[in-house]
């Protein structure tokens, strides 16, 4: 038996009623960068961690979103991933932007990594906390909406390409 005599041609419009009476709808207006992001379970569950990852990414997604936002760059896509010590349980360092946890509330800052595998990020800021994200977020962002302005490039892109030209040290 194929798998399309399994399930009768109704089965997915079944699945769509069962997802909606039950709310589970959300996954399909999500913004990219919450569709895509992705953290370890850290603290208080794993031994390693030394930073929230997986308490701290609802919250860390809509940060990065009204600041997309604020530059207009609310639909293009991001893969953020957020782990709680350097151990790379949420594959951090081949995705575009990444937190991994120093301590309580701090974070090392990677950008420029590839979705594809083909690129890997680099450190960008070190042990920064909230408000040093969005302050070290700012000035790339502003350069990727005109960069974006002139030719549509992915944020990734943009950050790994001035990267060299900001990294503080």
């Amino acid at each position: 038996m194929t798998p399309s005599r399994a399930f009768p041609d109704t089965f997915p419009a079944a699945i769509k009623a069962l997802v909606e009476a039950h709310g589970l709808g959300g996954f399909q207006k999500a913004s990219p960068l919450r569709r895509d992001a992705l953290a370890c379970v850290a603290l208080p569950t794993c031994a390693l961690a030394m930073a929230e990852a997986e308490r701290y990414l609802p919250d860390c997604v809509s940060l990065l979103e009204a600041c997309l936002a604020a530059h207009g760059l609310e639909r293009d896509t991001l893969h953020l991933r957020i782990t709680g010590c350097p151990n790379g349980c949420a594959r951090p360092y081949l995705a575009e932007m990444v937190l991994v946890g120093k301590a309580p509330g701090r974070y090392n800052l990677f950008l420029g990594g590839d979705v594809k595998g083909q690129r890997l990020n680099r450190l960008y800021r070190e042990n920064i906390d909230e408000a040093g994200l969005l302050e070290a977020l700012e000035p790339l962002l502003a350069a990727a909406r005109r960069a974006y302005l002139v030719a549509p490039i992915k944020i990734a892109h943009t950050c790994s390409c001035l990267q060299a030209s900001t990294t503080p040290w």
